[in-house]
């Protein structure tokens, strides 16, 4: 047993991953397959995700003045001083400064879908102008107390993933709980000899009344992949719903949360209806 166990670590080592610590042959597949997803992973490669129809950020005297205001409370809330402060009076240079700039941490522009803010060098000394350097929001958020190639490493591993359609982690709690409602087991897969119009219903929506739920997806077995957004507006969701592209490949695949006023025992008789 000794060769085959060797050969075993010694192929699994191919692939940087040190077969025993995991518990288990199929947990060692799974970090291959991990392997092969992120080889071709630079992390000194800037992976974009700007909109190309967002336009260049122009900073506004009033998003300035909103932007120190806060820079001020924030320090103020940590007992840091405030006196050497960046000011209004400094406008004009860090409007120049975000045009001119791009974020620190992921390498983007600017622009009005990519907001700018400033993030500070050293966390333990406030917002002073030799102390800041410009930073998206979203980056900074991220970054919060964290080190900073640490930070920008699991964005650009967050933005690598996205771009090649690979699975990640839901951190948003509400798309958690909402998909979290609706599920009902794990795969599974029917097989028939032939299917009657009408007759063989399988490939219809059903409404489950003891378990509060529609347990089948129209046929339809779907991956695991990555969400992009909650939508709350109306009208940016009919637009996805309707959009000409929702049968294509350009299409976006969405979970849709309708508040009705049907009657339960009804619900089946309109459930295939379009929303």
């Amino acid at each position: 047993m000794i060769q085959p166990l060797d050969n075993l670590i010694n192929w699994f080592y191919q692939y940087n991953v040190d077969m025993l610590s995991f518990m288990s042959l199929a947990a060692n597949a799974n970090a291959i397959k991990y392997a092969i997803a992120y080889k071709d992973f630079d992390i000194n490669t800037n992976y974009p995700q700007q909109s190309i129809k967002s336009k260049p950020f122009t900073l506004s005297q009033s998003y300035w003045n909103y932007k120190v205001i806060g820079y001020n409370i924030q320090d103020k809330q940590k007992y840091r001083k405030t006196n050497n402060n960046v000011t209004i009076n400094g406008y004009e240079y860090y409007k120049d400064l975000f045009e001119t700039s791009q974020c620190v941490i992921c390498g983007d522009k600017f622009t009005m879908d990519n907001k700018p803010t400033l993030d500070r060098i050293d966390n333990k000394l406030p917002h002073t102008k030799p102390n800041c350097q410009p930073c998206c929001l979203y980056c900074n958020r991220y970054k919060s107390d964290r080190d900073e190639k640490v930070t920008k490493l699991f964005i650009q591993l967050r933005r690598y993933c996205s771009i090649n359609h690979l699975p990640q982690t839901i951190v948003n709690d509400e798309v958690y709980q909402l998909i979290r409602r609706n599920i009902t087991g794990g795969l599974s897969n029917a097989m028939h000899r032939y299917n009657c119009a009408n007759i063989d219903t399988i490939k219809q929506y059903y409404y489950n009344e003891e378990n509060k739920t529609v347990t089948y997806t129209n046929g339809i077995m779907y991956i695991c992949g990555s969400v992009n957004g909650v939508i709350n507006d109306s009208i940016q969701a009919r637009k996805i719903i309707h959009s000409a592209d929702r049968f294509t490949d350009k299409g976006q695949l969405f979970i849709a949360q309708l508040k009705g006023h049907i009657d339960e025992k009804y619900i089946n008789d309109f459930i295939n209806f379009p929303p």
